[in-house]
């Protein structure tokens, strides 16, 4: 009995898969108003640890967004939580850079880190509000974003969300308008 026990054990840690506990992306800010959009998945409720670390003097923004739409538009995410400046030096940052980081506890799901330079705000509580365009930094600055947990399966460098498409009424509705006013126009000749 003790055996079977044994090898039940044995097979239970053999077939459990384990998740990295550190997952970076290295990046580079070449404009004052750039964007930089990351995407991880979370795959179990837990702690993620978010940040970002740099050697030069660059005060990064990150702010996270949520979605729970299935193929989200810019639309769909909703802004989680923002920070600017880390309140307490850790040992990722350095007396030259103002890095910024957010602890906190997620559900599962997909989520999206943004990075922008000081003074590129976001304008709204969506992602489609966009950002304020006024970063205030003059030089390229290299950096990373961190993921410090164990319930996080993926991150990775994303292309911006696309805006909400026009529905097809919409360009219907375009259409016959413009039709009208053709007719319109001939009539009156």
């Amino acid at each position: 009995m003790k055996k079977i026990h044994a090898l039940l054990a044995v097979l239970t840690l053999l077939s459990t898969t384990a998740q990295a506990d550190l997952a970076w992306v290295d990046a580079t800010q070449y404009d004052a108003n750039q964007v930089d959009y990351f995407s991880f998945q979370v795959d179990a409720a837990g702690e993620v640890n978010i940040y970002t670390a740099s050697n030069a003097p660059f005060n990064p923004l990150l702010t996270l967004w949520t979605t729970t739409a299935a193929n989200p538009t810019a639309a769909d995410w909703t802004e989680l939580a923002f920070n600017d400046d880390r309140t307490t030096a850790n040992f990722f940052e350095t007396t030259n850079s103002k890095d910024s980081q957010l602890v906190l506890n997620l559900g599962i799901g997909n989520y999206l880190a943004t990075i922008t330079g000081f003074g590129n705000n976001t304008l709204g509580n969506t992602l489609s509000s966009g950002f304020s365009g006024g970063g205030s930094f003059s030089s390229t600055f290299l950096y990373s974003l961190n993921i410090d947990s164990s319930v996080v399966s993926a991150l990775e460098s994303a292309n911006p969300p696309a805006a909400v498409p026009l529905p097809a009424t919409a360009w219907m509705l375009i259409s016959g308008l413009m039709g009208v006013l053709g007719i319109s126009k001939r009539k009156s000749r």
